[in-house]
């Protein structure tokens, strides 16, 4: 089925939009939380003291490429708080 998207906003009010549901896992650099967005599942990751500003840029410069693979998620959007 087809998900829906959820809609762009300011940073301050995507915070209070997330709903996290459980910790998936953790590395070096962050972990990441499953949540509800809007009233859509997804996956959080937030960047921890370890990481650089260089590392969370790469980062997203990979998330941000389309993979169609069932163990990746589909990048949505950012932002910081």
């Amino acid at each position: 089925h087809k998900r829906k998207k959820p809609q762009k906003m300011q940073s301050n009010n995507k915070l209070n939009k997330i709903k996290f549901v459980g910790k998936l896992g953790g590395g070096t650099f962050g972990t990441v939380y499953e949540a509800i967005y809007d009233d859509i599942p997804c996956a959080i990751k937030m960047f921890n003291d370890k990481s650089t500003l260089e590392q969370e840029i790469n980062e997203l410069h990979v998330l941000q490429q389309k993979m169609d693979h069932t163990h990746v998620v589909e990048y949505y959007d950012h932002f910081t708080c």
